[in-house]
């Protein structure tokens, strides 16, 4: 008899607990400004994210153009052969928007790559070098 109540009153409790989820679960998104508190928490959490790679590159600095230039472009490499495309684009992107003789280098790199990721490599270069020319001063964000 004893075992009985206990088992009754666990599944009660049990019982209870999920039914007060379910019911406030439906009054949260029952509300009028749910989706735009979501949408707003999901925006900030993402610039977040792109906020902590910024890096900050001094554009007089010859050396360190070239450091930047050389191992950004490394690694856009060793992405693409991992077969992570969007990355190793972005990365090979940045040092060649950098580099101040992409037109050279994109056409260096033309045989070695397949039209799409060619092309994809020639938007996102283009994307970057606009960043940089709506950047202002010598310094870089990337």
């Amino acid at each position: 008899m004893g075992a009985r109540i206990v088992a009754w009153l666990v599944s009660s409790v049990i019982a209870a607990t999920v039914a007060y989820c379910i019911y406030f679960d439906q009054k949260r998104r029952r509300d009028p400004e749910f989706k735009k508190k979501l949408t707003q928490k999901r925006v900030s959490s993402a610039l977040s994210r792109d906020d902590s790679k910024v890096q900050v590159l001094n554009l007089q600095d010859q050396e360190v153009v070239q450091d930047f230039v050389f191992q950004n472009f490394q690694q856009g490499q060793q992405l693409l052969r991992m077969n992570k495309i969007d990355e190793g684009i972005h990365c090979m992107a940045t040092a060649l928007a950098i580099c101040g003789q992409q037109d050279m280098l994109l056409q260096m790199v033309r045989p070695a790559f397949p039209p799409v990721i060619y092309n994809m490599l020639c938007e996102k270069v283009n994307e970057v070098h606009q960043k940089m020319v709506n950047s202002n001063g010598n310094c870089v964000k990337i």
